[in-house]
């Protein structure tokens, strides 16, 4: 490493003069040396210039604002200055060695350097400042190449030529993360989940925590558009996405209205894996919306999922006039995903939909293109994006995509039920029209898993008999019974569960339905006067508990929170909520006397396999219960009973600060806990070993009983 000595002089400072700190600080990486390992083809021009002498030529070039190969003649003129400045070992390359180079290597190293540069932001200690939250603003920006012809100039959406590379800042300060190069006319969705998992996981190398999960509180308006996960579209803010499991954050979208432009923030909070909690804000910004025209290659359409979506030739010609000056001649469509629907040509009507379309490769001619129609499937609600490349009549070719918006049908009955924590169960009669004999219902969805389930006879959390699902057909009388559907919340949430269906009468018709359960949240606990100072979660997993008598209060009035638990009481408490069944009076320790209150429990739990005593005899009835261990009496239950509970991973424990003191022996359990989410953790602390208070043993049952 050079240094650099700062003095005061007379002399003239040219422009050059401060690459001597860019090549400073590329010199605190290893980003050079590891370039320098590839391997150089005899192809090359000046093979004996290894591509890190290529890369720091060129980044001393940008950093003057000449991007064009020929301005590294300019260097030329003082090598030995630019060689020292910059670190550059061998020699200065010429303009057509960068060129040449540059073209073989491609992008083959983009990995490498947007690594190096966040490793360099590092080692600099930089970190990026914060308001509340850390920022991260990603945006598209055109650039203007209207008066060249190099590959992959054409029309951005601005309605000049050039290219649309999208591009990441991080903090207040805008420290560059990300970007990537883009063809002027790619849609700005596409490629973008990738991008952001990519700057996600740049950014958090700065930041230092992995991202457990975050939630919504707020949506955005309906005239800006919408969030979606995967294709539905989401409707509520109690839903946790979660990076490694569950909901994952990679599945979610924004998808604009057509007249969106401006900016929208979606506030949302979030957790760490270290259990530290905070906030953050989406910021999407746009410069014009659907409502430009042709110039962004997008058609829209708009139905429900009762009707079908009928294309417009006029709309194609319009597009390809725009595009080639000429109507058009002819279409290829990529089909849409089997849980969206159909796309069919010779669509007359409902009850004459025509052929359905089952290749990529089906060219429609432009005559036809006034009976093609996409049908949704029933229930599905979303966006459909159909990707379609066309031919113009003097036979050029051109790319655009069909964006169909698939609302809701209009429910002609809506059923409504509402609950805190406890089970719903459906009434047949409810979901009745009017004028008609109701025979059956079949959902169009089912509740998703942040929300709840929907179970077919359910009498507890480990009795039931299978889970509802949205291609049965669900009767009034016989088999397979309205009556025995339940809806069960999962455990923190609240919010509003609209799920559609579809009813078929005795006559033969039929009707659409949504049903609507509102899942409110437990301000106060209905039974104990200790819990007001607790979160919504907590209080309702302690009445949870006290509904499905797994447990009661110290007294008739108050809970005890944070009062810790005896191994006996807990052994009740998972016998019960398990819904274990005696298996005789067997005594297996010496401190469980057979007429204890506990003993039924400890006895079945050892029979069971779920305990096993602490050592010469003895349960340790009277002992005190670790957190760690209380964890891994739950696992053992659970797989007691027939549920999937695989020892999870080692690395879920060390994104916490004393992720290393768990025992060998509950690393397995913790680490399944910790990734499915069963463990509450206050202060980024796992607190393997200390004492289990009821307030958490609450939470912990409640989450493994509904999650």
């Amino acid at each position: 490493m050079k240094t650099i000595h700062i003095e005061f002089s007379d002399e003239r400072l040219i422009t050059p003069s401060g690459l001597v700190f860019v090549g400073q600080i590329l010199g605190k990486s290893n980003f050079v040396k590891k370039i320098n390992r590839a391997p150089i083809s005899n192809e090359y021009l000046q093979k004996q210039i290894k591509n890190g002498d290529i890369l720091l030529t060129y980044i001393g070039m940008l950093c003057q604002g000449k991007p064009q190969y020929e301005a590294v003649r300019e260097m030329m003129d003082d090598p030995d200055y630019y060689k020292y400045a910059l670190g550059i070992a061998y020699a200065i390359p010429s303009a057509e060695t960068l060129r040449q180079r540059f073209d073989m290597i491609g992008d083959s190293l983009r990995g490498d350097i947007l690594q190096a540069n966040i490793d360099m932001l590092r080692e600099m200690k930089i970190e990026p400042a914060a308001l509340e939250n850390v920022p991260v603003d990603i945006d598209v920006t055109p650039f203007d190449n209207s008066k060249t012809k190099k590959e992959g100039v054409s029309r951005t959406y601005k309605g000049f030529d050039g290219y649309a590379p999208i591009m990441a800042y991080i903090g207040t300060e805008g420290y560059f993360v990300n970007t990537q190069l883009r063809v002027g006319k790619q849609h700005c969705q596409k490629e973008t989940p990738d991008f952001l998992r990519e700057t996600i996981e740049l950014c958090r190398q700065l930041t230092g925590l992995t991202l457990d999960y975050i939630q919504f509180e707020e949506l955005p308006r309906s005239s800006d558009g919408s969030l979606y996960y995967n294709n539905s579209r989401i409707t509520s803010t109690g839903t946790r996405y979660y990076n490694n499991s569950g909901n994952r954050i990679n599945n979610l979208s924004f998808r604009a209205s057509n007249s969106f432009s401006g900016t929208l923030d979606i506030p949302f909070t979030g957790r760490a894996r270290n259990g530290d909690s905070f906030r953050g804000v989406i910021t999407i910004s746009s410069s014009g919306g659907g409502s430009s025209g042709s110039t962004d290659r997008v058609i829209r359409y708009r139905t429900d999922y009762g009707s079908a979506a009928v294309f417009n030739r006029d709309d194609f010609d319009d597009l390809s006039q725009w595009e080639t000056d000429r109507n058009v001649s002819s279409v290829r469509f990529s089909l849409p995903g089997s849980n969206q629907g159909d796309l069919y040509r010779g669509y007359r009507s409902s009850s004459n939909q025509g052929t359905r379309i089952t290749s990529s490769g089906t060219s429609i001619a432009a005559s036809e293109l006034d009976r093609v129609a996409f049908i949704p499937k029933s229930g599905y609600t979303g966006t459909v994006y159909l990707d379609f490349t066309a031919r113009s009549n003097n036979n050029d070719e051109f790319q655009g995509t069909v964006e169909i918006a698939v609302d809701r049908a209009s429910a002609d009955v809506t059923v409504r039920y509402s609950t805190r924590i406890s089970p719903v169960n459906f009434r047949g009669d409810d979901f009745k029209r009017n004028s008609g004999s109701l025979s059956s219902i079949q959902f169009g969805a089912m509740p998703a898993s942040s929300q709840g389930y929907i179970y077919y006879q359910y009498t507890s959390p480990t009795r039931y008999g299978r889970q509802a699902s949205s291609g049965t057909a669900y009767r009034t009388s016989g088999s397979n019974l309205i009556s025995d559907l339940t809806f069960v919340p999962r455990a923190g949430y609240s919010g509003t569960v609209t799920i559609p269906y579809t009813g078929s009468n005795s006559s033969g018709s039929t009707f659409e339905g949504e049903l609507v359960i509102t899942v409110t949240p437990s301000t106060s606990s209905a039974y104990f006067n200790d819990m007001g100072a607790y979160s919504d979660a907590q209080r309702a997993a302690v009445d949870y508990l006290r509904e499905n008598g797994i447990t009661n209060g110290i007294s008739n009035t108050q809970y005890g929170p944070e009062h810790s638990i005896t191994r006996a009481d807990f052994a009740v408490m998972v016998y019960k909520a398990f819904g274990l069944t005696s298996t005789g009076g067997y005594v297996y320790f010496n401190d469980v006397p057979p007429n204890a209150y506990y003993a039924q429990a400890v006895n079945t739990l050892r029979a069971m396999g779920i305990v096993s005593g602490i050592g010469n005899g003895a349960y340790g009835s009277n002992y005190t219960l670790t957190r760690q261990d209380a964890i891994c009496m739950v696992q053992r239950a659970m797989r007691a009973v027939g549920w999937s509970a695989n020892d999870g991973l080692s690395s879920y424990l060390y994104g916490y600060s004393d992720g290393y003191d768990v025992s060998n022996y509950a690393q397995g359990a913790m680490a399944h806990a910790v990734q499915m989410g069963y463990l509450p953790i206050s202060n980024g602390r796992l607190a393997p070993k200390n004492p289990l208070t009821r307030v958490d043993m609450a939470q912990i049952i409640h989450r493994v009983l509904t999650y």
